[in-house]
């Protein structure tokens, strides 16, 4: 547990195996924060104020106190407060499965909406583009977008599934995002020729 300077908040860093991973993608988010506070030798209904923080099973090297949740991200990669924190990635020339955490101070809940944040559909396209871009090895932006679906809102503190496919080993991406209570969204990325 990394302590945040001025206040009693702490920031709970969660290394997760494989067996956790599929441990949290099957069950959602639920308990792992009891997890997280039962490695660290606190009594799981501990009043705490904390930020969870999930990782993939290398963990780096964290300070026992840290100036603010910022300067943990960026010990964990995450330098921009845009994006999720990714758990692990799989990837293959056809399909690249991304499994991340969406954190309550995530910055894309601000004001979607008060009281009952869901992470907007832009955010999840960006992040698709982004990672379709990753799976093509290309720069630019897709010239299509088809098919796109909202079905389930994804909320703070879900760990999602974000998978993409290409189609016939061409510039065309189907993707999805999916967590333990199905499937939240997908749609098909149309990118020109490299």
């Amino acid at each position: 547990m990394v302590r945040l300077a001025g206040g009693s908040a702490g920031c709970l860093v969660v290394p997760l195996s494989d067996v956790g991973l599929e441990h949290a993608l099957a069950s959602g988010w639920s308990g792992i924060r009891n997890l997280a506070l039962q490695r660290v030798g606190l009594e799981p209904d501990v009043t705490l104020v904390s930020i969870c923080r999930v990782t993939g099973p290398a963990l780096p090297d964290l300070p026992k106190e840290a100036a603010d949740i910022a300067a943990v991200d960026q010990l964990l990669g995450r330098t921009d407060a845009r994006e999720p924190l990714f758990i692990c990635t799989q990837h293959s020339a056809e399909a690249l499965h991304q499994a991340f955490h969406v954190p309550s101070d995530f910055a894309w809940f601000d004001g979607h909406f008060p009281g009952h944040p869901i992470l907007p559909g832009i955010a999840q396209l960006r992040l698709a583009i982004k990672c379709g871009r990753t799976l093509l090895g290309h720069s630019g932006q897709p010239r299509a977008i088809y098919q796109l679906k909202f079905k389930a809102p994804i909320r703070p503190d879900h760990v999602v599934a974000l998978n993409l496919q290409r189609l016939d080993g061409g510039g065309t991406v189907l993707f999805s995002y999916r967590s333990a209570s199905g499937e939240h969204s997908s749609g098909r990325l149309a990118y020109a020729a490299p």
